[in-house]
């Protein structure tokens, strides 16, 4: 008995860290694309994340852009789909929910981005 009680209160423990991933607050986002022809297309910008359950909305560029996504556990789905052709980002949020990495697709092109919350 006390070994499934154990195993219980690991197994919440566990899955309340996983839950406790957040978003919300401002992230510096920098990308680079896979293709060496488009070396020199990096960019970089700031978003303002606001998260709700598994839902994230936000802002970026200085809201000129705006983003919709999800976090599951800690993999995080980013979009700008008002883009043409729409951008989506997806990455692993470290365990202390500060930082970001993934890959990008913009149209048929593919990158690396990296982001840090502020």
């Amino acid at each position: 008995m006390k070994n499934l009680s154990v195993t219980l209160f690991a197994t919440l423990a566990v899955g309340v860290l996983i839950a406790a991933a957040n978003v919300t607050g401002t992230w510096e986002l920098e990308s680079t694309f896979d293709d060496p022809k488009l070396a020199d297309a990096r960019s970089g910008f700031d978003c303002v994340l606001k998260q709700n359950g598994e839902q994230v909305t936000g802002k970026c560029s200085a809201g000129t852009a705006v983003m919709t996504g999800d976090v599951k556990g800690q993999t995080v789905t980013l979009r700008l789909s008002e883009l043409k052709p729409p951008t989506t980002f997806t990455g692993t949020l470290d365990k202390a929910g500060m930082r970001l990495q993934g890959t990008f697709v913009v149209g048929d092109k593919h990158g690396r981005f990296t982001a840090v919350k502020r």
